[in-house]
């Protein structure tokens, strides 16, 4: 596969030819994965792999990390099933060694499941849309140790979506610096 890199300040983009894309900073990491799991090559790096197998280097510069899942055109049939959606988030939570406190969920008239669960370290969130066959996911932490790479795995073939979207975001610090790609 054929890649672009080029950089912008501390910023470094790498493009796919036809694969999915990744930016790279140290406040920002981007992730578009397919379904078969490529990424078109070790994409992910520095702040995104460390944050991703809850290895950071807490050094209290930020008060927490956010990762934003987009599951987009998701193949499950369980959308609707409030049950079954809980207990795959509740799974993933205990996967990513999350301490799990409450949680809350809501199944919408017609269709849709809201929810979150409260761990010790923040939390995580759902939002399911079955008539678009998307799914929303937010998980927030202040800690270094949580390992959201076996969260995001667990939710991605749990929901078997044809694409997904991870963004990596510090919080609490000078400054957020989202960018498209």
């Amino acid at each position: 596969m054929r890649q672009r890199l080029w950089s912008r300040g501390n910023k470094i983009i790498v493009a796919g030819f036809g694969q999915p894309l990744a930016f790279i900073s140290s406040k920002f990491c981007y992730w578009d994965g397919m379904r078969d799991g490529s990424t078109g090559g070790a994409l992910i790096q520095q702040l995104g792999q460390a944050w991703l197998e809850g290895s950071l280097d807490d050094s209290g510069t930020v008060a927490g990390w956010q990762g934003i899942l987009d599951l987009h055109h998701c193949q499950t049939q369980h959308f609707d099933d409030l049950a079954w959606v809980r207990a795959t988030v509740l799974d993933a939570a205990r996967r990513a060694h999350a301490t799990i406190i409450t949680d809350r969920f809501h199944r919408f008239s017609p269709q849709g499941i809201s929810g979150v669960v409260v761990i010790a370290e923040s939390h995580l969130a759902i939002h399911t849309w079955p008539e678009r066959k998307f799914v929303a996911i937010d998980v927030f932490t202040c800690s270094t140790k949580m390992n959201l790479r076996s969260a995001v795995d667990h939710l991605v073939e749990a929901f078997r979506p044809l694409r997904h979207e991870l963004a990596l975001v510090e919080r609490g610090g000078s400054q957020i610096s989202v960018e498209c790609v």
